[in-house]
């Protein structure tokens, strides 16, 4: 599997070559790295990043949607 986060996103029809979107998927590909392409090692540091930073953050619910018969 490619650890690629850039694939699929650097050639063909409708690419815009933004400065500022290229340094955001690089930043993104690094962060990544270092956590070894765990989206679960990820998801723990972002937790304890939010943890630690003292601020308040919005906690979502999941509600379930009744079926319709």
């Amino acid at each position: 599997m490619s650890k690629d986060l850039l694939a699929g996103t650097t050639a063909g029809p409708g690419f815009v070559k933004d400065p500022l979107l290229r340094e955001i998927r690089e930043y993104r590909d690094r962060y990544a790295a270092v956590h070894n392409y765990d989206v679960h090692a990820m998801g723990r540091d972002l937790r304890r990043r939010e943890k630690r930073s003292g601020r308040k953050f919005a906690k979502l619910t999941v509600h379930q949607v009744a079926k319709f018969k």
